[in-house]
């Protein structure tokens, strides 16, 4: 992942703020997130990996708080892209 920085990000001050912390979990950095980067997965959170095993959110909190996902290097997100989906809703590719 690299790409654009998050003044690059077109769109909606929503979509501004959803690339800021969509960045945020893929660097595994909670600073500035109140509740931590746990507090971005909801409750109904489903993860499917490139292998197809599933993550809950149960698991992914778990994971983040004992540090078990690790640091990474920095990562930038490309192509990102928010669209209404429902009210309420948003889709984030």
């Amino acid at each position: 992942m690299s790409a654009a920085s998050p003044a690059r990000v077109a769109g909606s001050p929503l979509t501004r703020e959803l690339y800021r912390l969509e960045t945020a979990l893929a660097n595994r950095d909670g600073t500035g997130i109140d509740g931590g980067l746990a507090a971005l997965i909801a409750d109904d959170f489903l993860e499917i990996g490139a292998s197809g095993r599933r993550w809950t959110a149960a698991e992914v909190r778990t994971l983040l708080a004992a540090g078990a996902l690790g640091p990474l290097p920095a990562l930038e997100l490309e192509a990102f892209d928010a669209a209404d989906v429902a009210e309420g809703g948003v889709l984030v590719t």
